[in-house]
């Protein structure tokens, strides 16, 4: 979804034989594009992970490639107290992992946003 909002930001659509879509996880699709000379929208730590690859990252660090991840707790639900519970972990012990990540280049992975993260309504 996100090189098709790519695609109508520049002015027009893929089409021809060409363009191939994998429909796959992006492992899979890293793997298709090297395979073709081709390329792929893809997340850097996916890239990292794999070797033998001779896929080149084109481009990094663009503002419209930014993926965000939210976590919300919808509070009318019966599993209110297990959200939370997990809204909880997520923010006090999985993002500071994940945000403690590293590229084999010793870059960061990933990276918080601007204004960081507000755990409203968490105890």
């Amino acid at each position: 979804m996100k090189e098709l909002v790519l695609w109508d930001r520049a002015g027009g659509r893929p089409a021809g034989s060409w363009y191939l879509q994998s429909g796959a996880d992006q492992t899979t699709t890293l793997h298709v594009a090297d395979e073709r000379n081709a390329y792929a929208l893809a997340d850097l730590p996916t890239l990292a992970r794999l070797t033998g690859l001779r896929l080149r990252v084109l481009f990094a660090a663009d503002t419209a490639l930014t993926n965000p991840y939210t976590l919300y707790v919808v509070r009318e639900s019966r599993a209110g107290p297990a959200a939370r519970a997990f809204a909880q972990w997520a923010m006090n012990v999985a993002r500071p992992r994940i945000l403690s990540l590293r590229l084999p280049d010793g870059t960061p992975a990933f990276g918080s946003r601007p204004g960081d993260c507000t755990a409203l309504g968490l105890p």
